[in-house]
């Protein structure tokens, strides 16, 4: 024999399993609503996020690439035909992840003489794929980044 206790939860879970418990599908809609509310809002600032996060990144590569391209530049052997291309491959093996163009890297001067500066730039672009961001910022951020370095 079962309790009074019992039977009712027994009851409850026989209703529930039978679809008696009509306040289940009322809460689930509920919470539907409830995460379109917040789910939405917060899809769009974490992709902001990341946006802003890969701009940084970008913007932190491409001065680090023409820092090591000035670097290799003042102590490489300016007269040598092979001056240019390897300071532009120096600057694109010091950019993971980035694809740089040969003509987005400009060497000033092109055969640097001794004790003089020489200044390296690396320009990119950034395009932006968050429509909060691109409406800030526009969808595509051009900027240029260099490094000056005295001969030895």
């Amino acid at each position: 024999m079962v309790d009074g206790c019992h039977s009712m939860t027994i009851r409850r879970l026989d209703a529930a399993l039978r679809g008696g418990c009509r306040t289940i599908g009322r809460k689930g809609g509920q919470s539907l609503v409830e995460f379109a509310f917040i789910g939405i809002p917060l899809v769009l600032v974490l992709s902001a996020t990341v946006d802003i996060g890969r701009f940084f990144y970008y913007d932190v590569t491409v001065r680090n690439a023409a820092r090591e391209g000035a670097r290799y530049a003042i102590t490489a052997d300016s007269s040598s035909a092979s001056f240019t291309p390897s300071v532009k491959a120096t600057v694109k093996r010091a950019a993971p992840g980035l694809s740089i163009p040969d003509g987005n890297i400009t060497i000033s001067p092109t055969t640097p003489a001794s004790q003089q500066q020489v200044t390296v730039s690396v320009t990119y672009d950034v395009n932006f794929f968050t429509p909060m961001v691109k409406a800030v910022l526009g969808s595509t951020e051009h900027f240029t980044r260099s490094a000056t370095m005295q001969m030895l």
